[in-house]
């Protein structure tokens, strides 16, 4: 669930609210596609800690609620933002020669290398974890970590963000 609404649901909502407003011709004539791209890429993202801070003033809600939500709130905002950075600004600034196939293409690898890294991440805090007992000592390994993750994805020039999600 965290995966269609997160990366299936705001994808969709992008780019229809994009092709509505270009094919109304909303900002005016000569607007690129990758204008509307770019800002319903940034009316898309949702702000995590302003998410958490409303569940936490209710006590009846389950940690498993309240981790799906905060989830899908970090998941919009790594969508958005790679949407944006690979695709809305690039296509606002080079329409003429801006090819949506390219874009894809460096978005999937992207995604995918990025995905590894935090894997690989996430699979040694877990290997970590299991030398420690103190839930401090995890805290600070998983800060570590997690840190490291967006670290090596953003030198690689892949996306730090869903590293660092994937390696948590």
């Amino acid at each position: 669930s965290i995966l269609y609404l997160a990366v299936v649901a705001i994808l969709v909502s992008i780019f229809v609210g994009a092709l509505v407003f270009d094919k109304m011709n909303m900002l005016g004539a000569g607007i690129s596609f990758g204008v509307y791209i770019s800002l319903f890429s940034i009316l898309n993202a949702t702000d995590a800690i302003s998410v958490s801070n409303i569940f936490s003033q209710f006590d009846n809600i389950s940690h498993q609620k309240k981790v799906l939500v905060e989830g899908e709130s970090l998941g919009n905002d790594a969508v958005t933002f790679s949407v944006l950075m690979m695709i809305g600004i690039p296509w606002s600034i080079a329409a003429s020669h801006f090819q949506i196939e390219t874009a894809l293409l460096l978005l999937s690898k992207s995604l995918i290398i990025s995905i590894l890294i935090g894997l690989v991440f996430g699979y040694l805090f877990y290997r970590l974890t299991k030398f420690f007992t103190e839930d401090k000592d995890e805290f600070f390994i998983m800060l570590g970590l997690a840190y490291s993750s967006f670290t090596l994805a953003e030198y690689l020039h892949v996306s730090g963000i869903f590293s660092l999600i994937i390696s948590v």
